[in-house]
């Protein structure tokens, strides 16, 4: 997303992606308040903004939802749909790309867990996923940045490390139709192949 975004310039977002932004923003921020009224002063650090440094010297920043003292925890909120939330149950596992994100606030900060909450919007249900940080996820994070960084300079966008444009992370993404452009074709010739050991950070 991000080497379409330097190569094509970002797409304007569309009524129907606002709508749902907004909802979700909306539900997420009700969410940090019930997580800062029920943990008191062992929540802290709500939405402060961290960052990191990559090779370059570029800066890049985030804003974690929150830290939990007594759990050495970064608390990452993700308000989903009923279909994401029943995606991540039966998985048992947080979104890859949510799981990155999080570790890279965890890291950043320096805290030894990760916690990710998940709140289905339709039902009310919760499910979470409490993790220790990975310092080396960490760095795969930042070497990727790094690649988008070359990326951008030498006008190239790497190739796509997916091959279903209905599933997570493609999904949502503004993308999703340029990238998968003529990916029917190549199926049925037979000429697709999917990169294995490749990582997007949304």
């Amino acid at each position: 997303k991000l080497d379409y975004d330097f190569q094509l310039g970002a797409k304007p977002i569309d009524s129907k992606s606002y709508f749902r932004m907004s909802l979700g923003t909306a539900a997420h921020n009700f969410l940090r308040v019930l997580v800062q009224e029920t943990l008191g002063d062992d929540f802290y650090d709500a939405e402060k903004e961290i960052s990191f440094n990559l090779p370059s010297g570029q800066k890049v920043t985030g804003h974690p939802d929150g830290r939990i003292k007594s759990l050495s925890a970064t608390l990452e909120i993700k308000s989903v749909s009923d279909s994401t939330f029943t995606m991540v149950t039966n998985d048992n596992m947080p979104i890859p790309a949510h799981e990155i994100q999080s570790n890279t606030y965890a890291a950043t900060e320096g805290d030894e867990n990760v916690l990710i909450l998940y709140a289905n919007r339709d039902s009310g249900e919760m499910a979470e996923f409490m993790f220790p940080a990975s310092p080396q996820g960490f760095d795969r994070t930042k070497s990727l940045f790094s690649s988008v960084e070359e990326n951008k300079s030498k006008g190239v966008i790497r190739p796509r490390p997916y091959s279903d444009a209905t599933q997570s992370p493609c999904w949502f993404c503004p993308w999703k139709e340029k990238c998968y452009e003529g990916f029917d074709k190549e199926v049925a010739s037979g000429r697709a192949s999917v990169v294995e050991d490749a990582v997007v950070v949304a």
